[in-house]
């Protein structure tokens, strides 16, 4: 009894430390001349050394949100007709929504 208990709280308490390491980016993509939202975009996020680490893909809004482990990141993003852009948002520690990323 006294080890299923003790596994439980193991697992329990490993579980809460590494939920919390990991944080959230956020963003809503937008067309930097009329400034309406760009739907269905790609978003690749890289590793400082361009490694890819995951990507998404922008809602119906322009939206997008990706959680991963705290690093330094940058995000390639883009869209059909538009020009592809890289854009370092450096050390993420904490979660960080960008307001608005410009095509």
């Amino acid at each position: 009894m006294n080890k299923t208990i003790i596994s439980f709280l193991f697992y329990f308490v490993t579980n809460l430390a590494f939920s919390q390491n990991e944080v959230n980016i956020s963003g809503i993509f937008k067309d930097s001349e009329t400034k309406e939202v760009i739907n269905y975009g790609s978003v690749v996020l890289l590793t400082d050394t361009d490694s890819i680490i995951t990507g998404a893909v922008t809602d119906e809004n322009g939206m997008f949100s990706i959680t991963v482990s705290p690093l330094k990141y940058k995000l390639a993003i883009g869209f059909i007709g538009y020009k592809n852009d890289t854009i370092s948002i450096g050390l993420i520690n904490k979660n960080k929504h960008i307001n608005e990323i410009l095509l």
